[in-house]
């Protein structure tokens, strides 16, 4: 008998591989849950709530699998974690990975017992995730910090190799030892290969589960002794190589080949499951590839094939329905990039159908529409506000791009609950490409009460580079939000026009420290003269003292490159009249440095001859202007 048919009333083969099936589902979620409480700690702290969130899940999710039985073990090899022979983590592409980690430092079984404690689990989690950092600092590998942890409900049985054989651990592995045989005795671990005639036998049972309507009258009668005989017969094994056994009982003759067994564990249509309720087990099966090892791309293509191969209308519908109903979790979670691996796939086949005029294109369409849909919007806008990370660039643009146009203006009220500054720009990059580079729905929106979608769509507008579109924006500086009026003059700074002038020496006299500089910076660049006499004006206000020196310093430059010889009169009476009373003021500063923003030789020799000439900290000052470095 397995563990789970240990348990309970006796159930048929079929049932029994059922049962088994959604066991190891429920400890590959298990282990996906401890995987992501592991990569949070690495990224936060213990106290941290994402850290808490998965910990907890981890804890009830152990909890709930003691409803099967008094303990969980597992086995441990270089790739693979193993529950009585069925994979629940594999990782055969990485050796780094916690399979390899564990096994490296000699652990080979793992258990958790009943009443293990919330304290212990979050020990346990905290232990493994931090294993490298930790063994490094102590020169210890884990099952040495695994031993001082002293956990009362989890034991590991370690492998004689790995133990250093001092007094103290020669008594360890001694009781490692005696536990290694008590759980090979107590779960039936041991292995052996599977011969011709175990697979002739689990051939016979499975051809005679298809043989009744039940399922399980083909395969014998339970209350028979030769029926408990079958039964024994139809366990799942735990193989030491590829599970060939495992392989017939998920393949069917009518739907080819069985599938090549691999560490991504691509979902198959169940074969007992040819009933109207057909493709529930193969969404049901989707929901439990949500773990680090699980290769979205390959459940993609394997989702696509099912669609395309669907010659039912109706059923088609259904089909689309349960994988949109499977899909909401990724959504919630901004999980967007196995997002992407499945909707990529199903987005394209859509437009090849509708190019093909297939009865499929409708219902792929809808599909695609109904991603897209303002509601699920809003709960992506919300993850992705409360934690994006950069890494998500790419994904996010990829899932806007692929969209259904039809869905515009669902994808804009999107971009309008985005916050951070980042995602928003991938946004608009994004949807510039899927309305073909046009300028009209950016028109549409310079206007509204949202702020951030006015300096998205001038953003938009920019890209685009339509010169008479751009004229739209320069009302938007009559907005009383400051962050607007700095878009406007942003945008606005490389297209130079008589009406742009105006607007630039408006924002001269703007209450916004960045709105006036941006401002300057325009009439400096573009040698706006007309500036000059408003400069002065700005100069001469009584406020104007209280403004930064880093702004004061840029008013005094550009309005000597403007003013040019016909201020250097004025200028220098001024810087004359600070040497002889010895004022090396911020004010003298200032002087100094527009007479050599002005671009004429007189003005530079001037400034040499007065360097030269001053004495003390005013002398040092000149001489700084006059390099450059004041």
């Amino acid at each position: 008998m397995t563990q789970l048919g240990a348990i309970g009333a006796a159930r048929t083969p079929l049932e029994e591989r059922a049962a088994i099936k959604n066991r190891v589902r429920e400890l590959r979620q298990l282990m996906a849950v401890f995987l992501k409480a592991g990569k949070t700690l690495r990224l936060y702290s213990e106290g941290h709530r994402f850290f808490s969130r998965f910990a907890d899940e981890f804890e009830s999710r152990l909890e709930a699998q003691f409803e099967h039985g008094e303990s969980l073990t597992f086995e441990i090899t270089p790739t693979n974690i193993n529950w009585d022979g069925h994979v629940v983590f594999a990782n055969k592409e990485q050796r780094q990975n916690l399979a390899f980690k564990l096994y490296r430092d000699g652990v080979r079984l793992l258990q958790f017992r009943k009443g293990v404690t919330a304290a212990e689990t979050r020990d346990f989690v905290s232990l493994v995730a931090r294993e490298s950092s930790s063994a490094a600092a102590l020169g210890a590998d884990l099952s040495v910090l695994f031993w001082e942890a002293d956990f009362k409900n989890i034991h590991l049985a370690v492998a004689e190799t790995f133990v250093d054989y001092d007094e103290q651990s020669t008594e360890a592995l001694k009781r490692l030892e005696d536990d290694l045989s008590m759980f090979e005795e107590e779960f039936g671990l041991e292995k052996r290969d599977v011969d011709e005639s175990d697979l002739e036998e689990l051939k016979k049972l499975w051809d005679g589960s298809k043989g009744t309507s039940g399922g399980a009258a083909g395969v014998g009668k339970s209350s028979s002794g030769a029926g408990q005989d079958e039964e024994e017969a139809y366990r799942p094994l735990a193989f030491e190589d590829i599970p060939r056994g495992q392989e017939l009982l998920r393949g069917d003759p009518q739907f080819g080949e069985p599938p090549l067994y691999d560490d991504t564990d691509i979902p198959a249509l169940p074969p007992e499951s040819l009933d109207d309720a057909a493709m529930e087990f193969v969404y049901s099966d989707l929901y439990g590839l949500e773990q680090a090892f699980a290769s979205f791309e390959e459940v993609g293509g394997v989702l696509a094939q099912v669609v395309e191969a669907e010659p039912d209308p109706e059923e088609l519908s259904q089909l689309l329905k349960n994988l949109d109903d499977a899909m909401a979790p990724l959504l919630s979670t901004a999980a967007i990039g196995p997002l992407n691996s499945i909707l990529r796939r199903i987005a394209l086949l859509a437009r090849r159908e509708t190019e093909a005029g297939s009865f499929r294109a409708a219902p792929l369409s809808g599909f695609v529409r109904g991603v897209g849909k303002v509601g699920r919007l809003g709960v992506l806008a919300r993850a992705v506000n409360e934690d994006w990370n950069p890494a998500l660039k790419g994904d996010l643009f990829t899932f806007i791009s692929l969209q259904d146009p039809s869905n515009l203006d669902e994808l804009m009220g999107f971009l309008a609950l985005l916050i951070p500054e980042e995602p928003r720009k991938v946004v608009v990059d994004a949807l510039v490409l899927m309305t073909e580079r046009s300028s009209q729905p950016w028109l549409d929106r310079l206007q509204g009460a949202n702020w951030h979608m006015a300096c998205d769509a001038m953003s938009a507008l920019a890209m685009l580079d339509d010169i008479p579109a751009l004229g739209s924006i320069v009302p938007l500086f009559e907005r009383d939000e400051a962050t607007v009026r700095r878009k406007v003059v942003e945008v606005l700074k490389d297209h130079r026009t008589p009406r742009v002038d105006g607007l630039m020496l408006k924002a001269l006299g703007d209450e916004d420290g960045d709105v006036r500089m941006a401002g300057l910076r325009y009439c400096a660049v573009h040698r706006l003269r007309d500036a000059a006499d408003v400069i002065s004006e700005q100069l001469n206000r009584r406020s104007f003292k209280d403004r930064e020196f880093k702004e004061r310093r840029g008013w005094y430059i550009t309005w000597g490159m403007l003013g040019g010889g016909d201020l250097l009169p004025e200028l220098t009476a001024i810087a004359d009249s600070a040497k002889e009373s010895g004022d090396a003021s911020e004010q003298t500063q200032l002087t100094l440095l527009a007479i050599k923003s002005i671009r004429e030789t007189g003005a530079r020799v001037w400034l040499q001859e007065y360097a030269a000439s001053a004495r003390g900290e005013l002398g040092r000052m000149a001489k700084k202007v006059l390099e450059g470095k004041a």
